[in-house]
Parts: C-alpha cells; sequence; structure tokens
C-alpha cells in the first residue's frame, strides 16, 4: 500500500545514493514539498540537459524530469492530489512499455465490467490505454489552468483507481499516517 507511511530508513539510504550532495531542491535526499510559485522560480536553476528531444530535462532531488513536469505537473500533483489506500500504482521508467502496461493493468482491473467476450463494449477497443489510466504528472502538467477540475476529475474516479507515473517514489505525494 503506497499511501502509508514510507519507510524512511530504506528510502533515504536509496535516495541518498542517488542523489548528489550538490542537488538543487533537495535536503538529506529528500525533497521539500514543492509549490507553484517555488517551482517557477526554482527550475530555471536546476541543472539542464537538452540532448533529450523534445524534452528540456532539469535535475531535481536526484533524478531528471521533464521541465513541464517540474513547472506544473509536480506542484499541482501535491496541491490536489489525496492518495487513496485502495488506489493502484503503475510505476515504469519512460520508454519501457508503459502503453503496454497500462493496457494489461486497465484490462485485468476492468475484467468483471469489460469482459472478454464482450467485444464491443470493451473501452480499450475505443480508447488507447492512455485515456483509459489517469497519468498523474502527465495530466495534472496538462491542465495547469483549472487544477479544480483536476483535483475534482481524480477524486471522481472510482475505487480501485488505476494510475501511472514515471516520477520516483520519493517524488510522490503520501499521507501522513
Amino acid at each position: 500500500d503506497w499511501t502509508r507511511k514510507r519507510k524512511t530508513h530504506s528510502l533515504k539510504q536509496s535516495t541518498l545514493s542517488m542523489a548528489s550532495h550538490g542537488d538543487v531542491g533537495s535536503q538529506e535526499g529528500t525533497p521539500a514539498a514543492p509549490t507553484h510559485a517555488g517551482m517557477a522560480e526554482l527550475v530555471p536553476a536546476l541543472p539542464l540537459e537538452t540532448r533529450c528531444p523534445p524534452f528540456a530535462l532539469r535535475r531535481y532531488a536526484g533524478f531528471w524530469q521533464p521541465e513541464g513536469v517540474l513547472r506544473r505537473g509536480l506542484p499541482t500533483l501535491h496541491a490536489r492530489f489525496a492518495p487513496r489506500p485502495t488506489d493502484v500504482l503503475l510505476a515504469s521508467f519512460p520508454k519501457s512499455g508503459t502503453t503496454w502496461l497500462k493496457a494489461l493493468a486497465f484490462a485485468t482491473l476492468h475484467r468483471d465490467a469489460h469482459p472478454p467476450s464482450s467485444d464491443a463494449d470493451q473501452p480499450l477497443r475505443r480508447r488507447n490505454p492512455h485515456d483509459c489510466v489517469w497519468f498523474l504528472e502527465v495530466d495534472s502538467a496538462l491542465a495547469h489552468t483549472d487544477v479544480d477540475a483536476v483535483a475534482a476529475e481524480l477524486e471522481a474516479l472510482p475505487s480501485p483507481r488505476l494510475l501511472a507515473t514515471h516520477l520516483p517514489y520519493s517524488l510522490l505525494p503520501h499521507v501522513q499516517v
């Protein structure tokens, strides 16, 4: 259950080993809670990598992230996302089969409502897997103009919610138990 209190000892050890000591936005390997204003000022000061078109990447808390995710997605996610104990989180590295993983997880989780025998009713026959599974930081970044609508749409999803991310665990919002 990813919403429970983090296992701080093992998490800090793994995060510290990945983050350089000079990373902006990290203290003892753990990022400060981002805010819209704070991230807008912080992002230009972060180390830049431009060899991964079409995204300019910035190093934040030991991880390379697209600027749009840091400027809009991460702050919106932390401000508006409330994890539930029943959430199913698909965490994958970019370009490692995320679309396929989303399709398999969606089909498995919704097998009762959409059995394989009901060809016409299967949402994956009509929609892309990315349209069936909420992408936490990407969908939050794209909807930066109306964060309340994003929060309402995410909250309206029935449990168990199937959610996807490319963010490392240490950058995800969590609930204090």
